[in-house]
């Protein structure tokens, strides 16, 4: 006796709730059917066979094609290459498929290959690169050499407090101009081969 109650509310319950299951299922699978075709492109599968023709559906894992004669012809979705799912779920679905990110190896080989198609920029580049490097080193210690024959103080605070070299340059700017001159010199060259790598390389 209870066991025929408890399924008549139980199944009452259920078969209550069957209509707004049913619309939800609906609304969703009206979503790609709402979708209009994509446009007339070309669309080539994983072994790299091509086709001309419009998406005008997408059946769970089917897609319909449309060629230009008007003729249909259903795909497997996972049968079509990378980017032209990721263009199907998109349109049909309004999904966002993160693309596969390069790893770091063909990253370093991509990069490898436009320094190897540059090699006289890139030479000129290094060139530049350990020419401001020297230049930057021997400007810097002869700057500091010039702080610490004025006092130690002034040789400390130069060595560890930006603004204390800045007022420094100001205050002795007889002494301590030409090697600021050869520290900025350096840094100029530095700047002028990083720039140009960069420039290969992106």
């Amino acid at each position: 006796m209870w066991r025929s109650t408890f399924s008549e509310v139980v199944g009452g319950r259920i078969v209550g709730r069957m209509p707004g299951f049913i619309l939800a299922l609906v609304a969703i699978v009206g979503v790609a059917v709402a979708a209009g075709p994509t446009e007339m492109r070309t669309w080539s599968d994983i072994n790299g066979t091509q086709f001309y023709g419009r998406a005008v559906a997408l059946n769970g894992n089917e897609v319909v094609f449309e060629g230009g004669d008007g003729s249909r012809v259903t795909v497997l979705l996972h049968e079509l290459s990378q980017q032209d799912r990721i263009l199907i779920e998109e349109h049909f679905l309004g999904a966002s498929i993160e693309k596969e990110r390069p790893g770091w190896r063909e990253v370093a080989e991509k990069y490898a290959e436009k320094l190897a198609e540059n090699k006289p920029v890139v030479k000129l580049a290094m060139g530049l690169v350990m020419v401001g490097t020297i230049l930057s080193l021997i400007g810097g210690v002869w700057f500091l050499v010039v702080a610490f024959r004025e006092s130690v103080l002034w040789g400390l605070g130069c060595l560890f407090l930006w603004f204390v070299s800045l007022f420094f340059l100001i205050s002795h700017w007889d002494r301590a101009k030409r090697p600021f001159a050869v520290l900025l010199l350096g840094a100029a060259a530095l700047a002028a081969g990083i720039q140009m790598v960069l420039r290969v390389l992106l």
